[in-house]
């Protein structure tokens, strides 16, 4: 099984991704900075940039570490993109076993909290 630490938004020194205290390293980010309010674009480009990811791996089992600063529409978009691709396959071969674990950061405490697991 292949393990990614994934951030949503770029993270910088002030943003750190904190695990029980210690420092994680982030392999790859979905999107860049947002520089638009509309909702409906913030979930699409989300959506659209977690099944690329999901795409892109070559490994059929791949556990993603989502690393989020809080609950919005944009961690909404990347869970459901993650859902879409990896249940909409129609092979003939075993199924990947895909799983997605989010979690919302922390800056005072240095630590996260799990806030949903997913696996397809």
């Amino acid at each position: 099984m292949q393990y990614l630490n994934v951030s949503l938004e770029p993270l910088d020194h002030a943003h750190e991704v904190y695990f029980y205290g210690e420092i994680l390293t982030v392999q790859y980010t979905l999107i860049s900075p947002p520089l638009t309010n509309n909702y409906k674009r913030l979930y699409r480009n989300t959506n659209e940039a977690m099944q690329k990811f999901l795409l892109k791996q070559a490994a059929d089992q791949v556990h993603i570490n989502l690393f989020v600063k809080h609950i919005d529409v944009m961690t909404v978009g990347a869970i459901r993109g993650f859902l879409e691709v990896t249940s909409g396959k129609k092979e003939n071969h075993l199924p990947s076993k895909r799983r997605l674990m989010v979690w919302v950061t922390n800056q005072e405490k240095k630590d996260c909290r799990a806030l949903g697991y997913y696996e397809v």
